[in-house]
């Protein structure tokens, strides 16, 4: 089983962790966005990201 948290580098020294959003967490082995590990991939991050120009 997985930690059932999302892991996401957001630069510099910044790192934020949540769980993911389809299992809730559990690290399901059917879950198909974390396939198991309940750790969500980065492309699935919802956040919008602003240019800084």
């Amino acid at each position: 089983m997985g930690t059932g948290s999302v892991k996401v580098e957001l630069g510099g020294d910044e790192r934020e962790v949540s769980k993911c959003i389809n299992c809730d967490g559990v690290g399901s082995l059917t879950c198909t966005t974390c396939q198991g590990t309940g750790i969500q991939p980065r492309y699935l991050d919802r956040r919008e990201f602003k240019d800084d120009d």
